[in-house]
């Protein structure tokens, strides 16, 4: 008898064993029939076809009901479809539970922006901005973008600074800070940096061509040529000197040569501009050709002078990768292509071999960017 109750057991707990195996490979089946019928939804989806998208997640959740990505994509499809109250009821019990992905959280707050209901959707990035601190410059781009069509452009730049420092290498807050900057009245040196980065973040896209065309304007905008002398006005903001008096009333000359240094000191009003100006006197106007100078210019005083163990530039660092490679003139054509006219056709006709070798040194050694290595002002000011 107490033999026979020891078969039933082994009996029963194989059944178990097997009815646990059995249900396991089924909801490994379920799923990957689920990816399969999503990553048909997406190719449908990015051939702007998201009806027959829905339908496919549709059975992609019925396989797999609690399935968060299934969710996002069949959300994603109504926001394709401008059906933004759908996306929002499709992704909100994610929010409200605190389960949010960072994916859904932008998803969020751009339906709430296209509802009119920015407050809202400020809410939402700086709430997944909170929950996802290492993937916040997606969300600060979105914050960025938000205050930028309400006009309020310092607190768009300080979003897009902030994501430029918070996840460096999403090239998209490189790129609209460097158009608000290019286009600011006062200190477009900054833009023409982050323009720079972004040109080395995101190559061969309409918006790297963009930005290489505003890159070449405003070096010639900025700078204008006399019969004696060149102006240049890469940071015209002002510079405060606080005289401070002393009870005699006289004029304190150490306070003052202090703020005078703090000056001079500054990484755009005592290095940049004053030594791009310098390397512009032997030229009367503004080019490919002369910018590769006046940079190389710049870049070898940067080093000269000692400036890299102060500011520890990884643009400048790389110019100087580029620099020693024998690449230097092919990147600043390439830099500066954009501006419309034939000066790299032109160059790489006569330098054929200087050109096809830069390119491809250039795709084996992109710029490397990371949390402890970016350019962004906040270093320099």
């Amino acid at each position: 008898m107490q033999q026979k109750k020891r078969c039933l057991v082994i009996f029963f707990g194989l059944m178990a064993t097997s009815f646990s195996l059995s249900a396991q490979s089924v909801q490994e089946n379920n799923t990957q029939a689920g990816d399969q019928l999503m990553e048909a939804a997406i190719t449908l989806m990015d051939n702007g076809n998201s009806d027959s998208a829905v339908i496919l997640l549709d059975q992609a959740l019925q396989l797999s009901p609690k399935n968060p990505t299934y969710t996002y994509e069949k959300a994603f499809a109504y926001y394709l479809k401008k059906d933004y109250k759908t996306a929002l009821q499709l992704l909100q019990p994610f929010y409200k539970k605190g389960i949010a992905t960072m994916s859904m959280f932008k998803l969020l707050g751009n339906s709430y922006d296209y509802l009119g209901e920015p407050k809202k959707a400020l809410e939402v990035y700086e709430k997944g901005i909170e929950q996802f601190p290492g993937k916040a410059g997606y969300l600060y781009l979105e914050k960025g973008v938000v205050k930028m069509a309400d006009n309020k452009y310092n607190e768009a730049l300080q979003a897009f600074e902030n994501g430029i420092r918070a996840t460096p290498t999403h090239a998209s807050n490189y790129y609209w800070a460097a158009k608000i900057f290019c286009n600011a009245t006062e200190v477009p040196l900054w833009g023409l940096l982050y323009g720079e980065v972004f040109c080395n973040l995101e190559r061969g896209s309409k918006r790297t061509e963009e930005i290489s065309k505003l890159l070449l304007y405003t070096f010639k905008n900025r700078i204008t040529f006399t019969d004696s002398s060149a102006n240049v006005k890469l940071y015209s903001a002002p510079v405060n000197i606080n005289i401070s008096l002393p009870k005699k009333g006289e004029l304190d000359p150490n306070a003052l040569a202090n703020q005078l240094k703090g000056v001079l000191d500054r990484f755009a009003t005592g290095f940049y501009e004053p030594t791009f100006a310098v390397g512009t006197t032997p030229f009367k106007q503004i080019n490919a050709a002369t910018l590769y100078e006046i940079r190389l210019h710049v870049l070898n005083t940067y080093y000269e002078k000692g400036y890299d163990k102060k500011y520890n530039d990884v643009l400048f660092d790389y110019q100087r990768k580029i620099l020693n490679a024998g690449h230097f003139e092919a990147y600043n054509y390439w830099l500066f292509s954009g501006g419309g006219d034939d000066e790299l056709e032109n160059w790489v006709d006569a330098h054929k071999s200087k050109w096809n070798e830069f390119i491809e040194w250039f795709k084996a050694n992109p710029l490397k960017v990371d949390t402890d290595h970016y350019f962004s002002r906040s270093k320099y000011e």
